[in-house]
């Protein structure tokens, strides 16, 4: 865990910048892979149900390239679907046709991986931040009753020198990891201060910045201060919303740092999720139909505070939850 005083541009932002040379722009089209005349370099896919400049998932699977790139030896493509239902299926078979390892990022194209999977044996699927085993694809994702546990107890000391009475949530879409880290960071806040109530909404999109200050308004007017977000881009909406004067203090998941307005901010880092399958794949110890969680171990989540909000004694009681989360001693599923 870091503390921070200053607004730096995001990890997955930069991360953009440092992959000019293999994306063709975060937001681009997908670069042709280099030829491979000998036919034996690891051909690696990375597909995603939208597009790259996302600003969360998509950004972040796509910092994994360089490091396949290098630690294989890989040829990897990329395919971007931008949210076109009609190419999700036939764009992944090509992906899946073309490729011996295929990473797909979306929850809405899982029963399509799961049926392309089928269709093509000799091509290995990883469903990344997906907590759901699904036959014949393997599962990568985070820990998010693990990663949310900690805001929760942030929120409420932070809701405790404001003196407001609700913690707000808001979400890109209502999906199981979305609910997990609701509960996980709720169940947190009112283990801190019972006295505490939750209200949440999903934004139903994660590209609208316009939606988040819209929910994060909302929100505000029913009372609640601090306030997690997972929303990716709808983020910057619900940070513009603090920054004008609602009465809000965000937490935010895959946004970078914290902004001057944010008490916090947690980076998730999808690379560590695609490097462990990848080196499972490597040595035949992948597994389909199982599900591999990842929460702080190995650097996949680190939490860092704003210093500027966050006082000494709620930086210690974040640090003490995630030792304990760590060690075991607590477990936020329970």
């Amino acid at each position: 865990m870091r503390r921070s005083s200053r607004f730096i541009p995001s990890a997955v932002t930069a991360g953009c910048a440092a992959l000019a040379l293999t994306l063709a722009g975060c937001s681009g089209a997908a670069p042709a892979a280099e030829s491979d005349p000998e036919g034996d370099q690891l051909k690696i896919g990375l597909y995603v149900a939208g597009a790259f400049g996302d600003r969360s998932y998509y950004d972040a699977a796509a910092e994994a390239i360089p490091k396949l790139e290098e630690e294989f030896k890989a040829v990897v493509a990329t395919y971007e679907a931008k949210q076109d239902a009609q190419a999700y299926a036939p764009l992944m078979q090509d992906a899946a046709a073309a490729n011996e390892l295929l990473f797909v990022v979306g929850d809405q194209v899982t029963d399509i991986a799961v049926e392309v999977a089928s269709q093509n044996p000799d091509t290995k699927v990883v469903l990344v931040n997906t907590l759901v085993p699904r036959e014949g694809v393997a599962s990568v994702g985070f820990d998010w009753a693990s990663i949310c546990y900690p805001a929760g107890v942030l929120a409420a000391l932070a809701n405790r020198e404001s003196g407001a009475n609700s913690v707000g949530f808001v979400m890109g879409f209502k999906t199981p990891a979305m609910t997990t880290c609701e509960s996980s960071f709720h169940a947190a806040a009112v283990a801190t201060n019972p006295a505490l109530k939750l209200v949440s909404q999903a934004a139903g999109t994660f590209s609208d910045p316009n939606k988040g200050y819209e929910v994060a308004t909302a929100l505000s007017q029913q009372g609640a201060h601090s306030t997690l977000t997972l929303a990716g881009l709808t983020t910057q909406g619900v940070v513009k919303a603090a920054q004008e004067g609602q009465p809000i203090a965000p937490i935010t998941i895959n946004f970078g740092q914290p902004a001057d307005v944010s008490l916090a901010g947690a980076i998730t880092r999808v690379d560590v999720l695609m490097l462990d399958a990848a080196k499972k794949h490597a040595d035949g110890s992948l597994q389909l139909g199982g599900v591999d969680e990842f929460a702080y171990q190995e650097g996949a989540t680190e939490w860092i505070l704003n210093d500027a909000l966050v006082n000494e004694e709620s930086e210690a009681a974040v640090k003490d939850v995630i030792e304990k989360i760590k060690s075991g001693t607590l477990d936020p599923k329970a």
